[in-house]
């Protein structure tokens, strides 16, 4: 069970990175972990973003807010198995800049 939702702004407390997840992952022996993708810097590059296990991720606004999208493929939205689900996903609000 994860204890973050996808699209919350968050930081991590050992590196200070702060951006938003974007996906998570479940590891065999209970280590969840989060990718956080940074805002685009000044130079208007997109940074890196990285893997960081879950007791290092603390939420720090709301992010953005996302809405499922039918992308056309085979198994967009397909309802199915929620383990099989595919979707895509659009930005329609953003919290406050930091």
């Amino acid at each position: 069970m994860f204890k973050i939702e996808l699209g919350k702004e968050v930081k991590a407390k050992v590196t200070g990175l702060v951006g938003i997840t974007t996906s998570r992952s479940e590891c065999l022996y209970g280590c969840n972990r989060y990718y956080i993708q940074p805002k685009v810097g000044e130079d208007k590059k997109v940074p890196d973003g990285w893997w960081v296990d879950e007791d290092d991720v603390e939420v720090v606004g709301d992010g953005v807010t996302r809405v499922a999208k039918d992308t056309g493929g085979p198994m967009s939205m397909s309802g199915t198995s929620p383990l099989m689900e595919r979707q895509s996903f659009v930005i329609v609000e953003r919290g406050d800049d930091k």
